[in-house]
């Protein structure tokens, strides 16, 4: 992806703004590796439900006020590919062991934008309260250590099973 692309993209997410496919944080380098999965494992059951190919994790924009202010969240290849590192980490808490499909860094004049292409997982409407997610568009899918959760507005809290 070029940098103009990156540009482009960046401005087509924060038009369209967060949703359940994507996710905006200011993603500082004390940004846990655990929460990073969890954000990847939601935003890749949405893309599922929402039947679409990708979805995207975008640090160094503020979330409420959409300006760009930069991330210090480390990307860099040592970082991100070492054994041990921010993949095998994301691999190890997704299930099946999935990644991301790109990591695109934007060298915005106001800084550093990280993009996490995030692909469509698979396999997660069974138990799953369809009902609850098709009823509000705040409720976000989580699965995180083996555990379904439900996001409405910034907290988490775990997702009931339909009632038939």
């Amino acid at each position: 992806m070029t940098s103009e692309e990156r540009r482009d993209l960046l401005t087509a997410l924060v038009s369209g703004w967060e949703n359940e496919v994507v996710e905006f944080k200011e993603g500082g380098a004390g940004f846990s590796t655990h929460d990073l999965g969890k954000y990847f494992s939601a935003l890749a059951n949405e893309a599922n439900l929402r039947g679409v190919e990708r979805a995207w994790l975008v640090f160094g924009v503020h979330n409420k006020s959409r300006k760009v202010v930069g991330s210090a969240f480390d990307v860099s290849p040592e970082t991100v590919n070492k054994s041990g590192g921010l993949k095998y980490q994301i691999t190890q808490s997704t299930d099946p062991g999935m990644c991301f499909t790109g990591i695109h860094v934007l060298d915005h004049e106001d800084g550093k934008v990280v993009f996490f292409e995030i692909p469509v997982q698979v396999h997660i409407t069974e138990n799953c309260c369809l009902n609850t997610l098709q009823s509000s568009m705040e409720v976000r899918v989580r699965k995180s250590m083996n555990t379904w959760l439900m996001r409405s507005g910034a907290t988490l809290a775990r997702m009931r099973k339909c009632r038939k």
